[in-house]
C-alpha cells in the first residue's frame, strides 16, 4: 500500500458520507439533485474568501483538513492528541486545549431543535 492511498481513501469516505448527507437531510430526491447541481455549476466556487456566505465554509475545511492532519499523524496512539504534548509545558498545552473548547464553543447551536427522526 503506497502512503498516498490512506489519504485517497480518507478523502473518498468523507466525500461519499457527506454527499450521503445532502440525500439523508433533504426533503426530496429532487431538492438533494438540485442541492448538488447548485455546489456542481455554482460560480462561488471560484473564489469563497471573497464571498460573505462562504467564509464559514471556508474556515471549516480548513479546520477538518487540519484535524484530520491530527488524527493522521496519531494514528498509532490509542488517542489523537496523546504524544503530541506529552513533553510540552503546562501553559502551551492549556492554550491548545482552551482553543479547542473555544473551537467547540463558536460551532454549537444554542437553540434547541427537535430530534432529527421526529420528521419522519
Amino acid at each position: 500500500m503506497t502512503k498516498i492511498q490512506p489519504f485517497a481513501l480518507i478523502f473518498v469516505n468523507f466525500l461519499l458520507i457527506t454527499f450521503l448527507w445532502i440525500f439523508f437531510r433533504s426533503d426530496s430526491i429532487t431538492s438533494a439533485f438540485g442541492y448538488i447541481h447548485n455546489i456542481i455549476y455554482s460560480d462561488k466556487l471560484v473564489n469563497p474568501f471573497i464571498i460573505p456566505e462562504l467564509k464559514y465554509a471556508t474556515l471549516t475545511m480548513i479546520l477538518v483538513v487540519f484535524f484530520v492532519i491530527v488524527e493522521w499523524s496519531s494514528k498509532d496512539n490509542e488517542f489523537a492528541i496523546e504524544k503530541i504534548f506529552s513533553n510540552s509545558l503546562k501553559p502551551i498545552k492549556v492554550i491548545f486545549f482552551g482553543f479547542i473548547l473555544f473551537l467547540i464553543g463558536m460551532y454549537s447551536s444554542i437553540e434547541s431543535s427537535p430530534f432529527i427522526y421526529f420528521q419522519f
